[in-house]
């Protein structure tokens, strides 16, 4: 009997609180390992995971073939679950060729070998995989213009809102008013420059004993993304 680690993944914070897409990934692959005399010695979950990640930022696919030995089975529900990355999929299989491991896909099991047509049906599955990706994000980002232009919050609100009950943008009094400083700081001269650099805003911030929203210390990079992050809300409306 030859070892098997099972890798699971879904891609959204939701999918990862119902644990539903997990559980039936789960049984799929532990149902194929019963019935191929595969003995599975780890199932690792890759929680909130983007599949066109790249390969160093997914520490549970890095974890599941470093286990991986000469023989072993790199078991995954569907071949989206590993990757949705053409490149990246064909650097994985790369890695675990050189390792004498494979991987099944177990609904599309019969591209697991190394015949031409195998290989060729794993290339075609990866490609779709990745166009799907494209054409979900693509949806995403129209659907978050959309939301942005009708004044309704898509992920945190921007800085000197919070979200309403009804996911409209309400306004904070007090972060509104510290950015109004920042904004009177930055037209302001400091010495010889035109207006203070975004590090003396921060210096200025936290000598008057304003907290970041995380209630930390200002750093300039908070100011910088705060500000970047407004001009895309005004842009989209």
């Amino acid at each position: 009997m030859s070892n098997a680690v099972v890798l699971l993944r879904v891609s959204t914070k939701t999918q990862a609180e119902s644990q539903t897409g997990m559980m039936s990934q789960e049984n799929i692959c532990l149902d194929y390992a019963e019935k191929n005399g595969l003995e599975v010695v780890e199932i690792i979950k890759e929680l909130g995971v983007s599949g066109g990640a790249s390969i160093d930022k997914r520490e549970g696919l890095v974890r599941a073939m470093s286990l991986l030995e000469k023989g072993d089975t790199l078991l995954v529900a569907k071949y989206d679950r590993l990757s949705r990355s053409l490149l990246n999929q064909m650097l994985i299989e790369k890695a675990l060729t050189a390792k004498k491991c494979k991987i099944v896909a177990v609904d599309n099991s019969g591209a697991a070998e190394e015949d031409p047509s195998s290989v060729l049906l794993r290339r075609l599955l990866s490609s779709v995989a990745e166009y799907e990706r494209e054409i979900i994000r693509g949806r995403v980002k129209q659907a978050h213009k959309a939301r942005k232009r009708a004044g309704l919050v898509c992920g945190h609100p921007p800085y000197g809102f919070d979200r309403g009950d009804n996911d409209e943008l309400v306004p904070n009094t007090d972060e509104q008013k510290v950015w109004a400083l920042v904004g009177h700081l930055r037209n302001t001269p400091l010495g010889k420059k035109k207006r203070h650099p975004w590090r003396a805003v921060a210096e200025k911030l936290n000598q008057q004993g304003f907290k970041n929203r995380s209630g930390g210390e200002w750093k300039l990079h908070n100011l910088f993304v705060i500000n970047e992050t407004k001009k895309k809300w005004m842009a989209a409306q």
